[in-house]
């Protein structure tokens, strides 16, 4: 869900609906080149890896301090 926050998606969704409205049958069309949307999505699974790791981290060092 991480992704669907981040401001290149928020963006690009927007131009989605302005294009086809929110209500289409069928598969989406995204208003953009191949290699943008791929990238859009590499930030989003570097940003997703990010928050993943931060995450362990918290969560390994609040053992620490547990114990």
């Amino acid at each position: 869900m991480t992704c669907l926050s981040m401001p290149e998606f928020v963006v690009l969704m927007d131009k989605v609906a302005e294009e086809v409205g929110f209500e289409t049958v069928g598969g989406l069309h995204f208003p953009c080149e191949e290699e943008e949307f791929k990238e859009i999505l590499m930030r989003c699974l570097r940003m997703h890896k990010m928050i993943a790791k931060g995450k362990r981290r918290r969560r390994s060092s609040s053992k620490v301090w547990n114990h």
